[in-house]
């Protein structure tokens, strides 16, 4: 049985880092495709109780759970003061969060 488990949970991370891939790939072209995609992403790793990996968290308001995307759904700042960070704003919810750059 954990052998089971175990081989589902790696098969749904290989198909995150695809649909992340694709995500990114068509939220140019189609933002609605994009979003549907990262929403899949979400359920996924709901499903199988799997963490997502740091990059994949940046794609996601922490306020909100709402798919975002630099750009266009959000703005990036980097800014110096107090600390070195990045600055992102959710422009859903207006929820502000930062990433300390050490």
């Amino acid at each position: 049985m954990k052998k089971i488990k175990r081989l589902q949970k790696r098969i749904a991370l290989e198909r995150i880092q695809i649909l992340f891939s694709n995500a990114i790939h068509y939220s140019t072209i189609n933002k609605e495709i994009g979003q549907r995609q990262l929403e899949l992403i979400k359920r996924l790793s709901l499903k199988f109780n799997l963490r997502l990996p740091y990059p994949y968290k940046l794609f996601f308001c922490k306020r909100c759970k709402a798919p975002i995307f630099p750009g266009i759904d959000s703005k990036i700042r980097i800014l110096n003061i107090p600390k070195l960070h990045v600055k992102v704003v959710c422009l859903k919810c207006n929820n502000v969060y930062r990433f300390f750059v050490d």
